[in-house]
């Protein structure tokens, strides 16, 4: 699916968690949560096996219909199934 990987969204993790010093009130004690070495050290292939997430689709797809958003998103979600 697009040459996405689970340990893509984990690296985004790590940039929404982190410091940015243009919003140093908001994000200066988050920063220190993200462990060293960031969060994929924490990755394991099982670790949804069994477990229900609920996706949510509607309302937010809506705008999207008939772009290529959609199947994008749905590529993604299987990259979890």
């Amino acid at each position: 699916p697009i040459g996405r990987t689970v340990s893509d969204a984990v690296h985004v993790l790590d940039v929404i968690v982190g410091f940015d010093p243009r919003d140093y009130e908001a994000t200066k004690s988050a920063a220190k949560l993200i462990p060293s070495g960031g969060y994929k050290q924490f990755l394991n292939k099982q670790g949804l096996k069994g477990k229900k997430i609920g996706v949510v689709r509607n309302p937010f797809l809506i705008p999207y219909k008939g772009s290529n958003v959609t199947s994008i998103f749905e590529d993604h979600l299987n990259l979890l199934r």
